[in-house]
């Protein structure tokens, strides 16, 4: 049986209008999560005695997202890393020595 172009493009459209929810993420529509537009990346630098108590505060604002801490000295830098990824159940957070890493 032979299809004509129209009644294809017309059966793809419709498929196609049905699929895209499935595959596009509701993320990419802005529900369920923070648009990127709306959200702020931070890294902290120094996280000490007050950088320390900044990036516990800071955990706590909506539209921001903690994605770096530096610290020279390792244990601090280490153990506020892994705060930060605890507080966010994931494993991206970097951790650097230095700024110009």
């Amino acid at each position: 049986m032979l299809i004509s172009r129209r009644r294809f493009l017309h059966k793809m459209g419709l498929a196609a209008t049905l699929a895209a929810p499935t595959i596009i993420p509701s993320s990419a529509f802005g529900r369920s999560m923070t648009a990127p537009s709306d959200r702020i990346c931070l890294g902290h630098i120094g996280v000490g005695g007050r950088g320390s108590d900044l990036l516990r505060s800071l955990l706590q604002v909506d539209g921001q997202h903690s994605v770096a801490v530096c610290d020279l000295f390792s244990d601090r830098r280490v153990e506020r890393a892994l705060k930060v990824d605890q507080f966010y159940g994931d494993k991206f957070n970097m951790a650097y020595r230095s700024c110009a890493q």
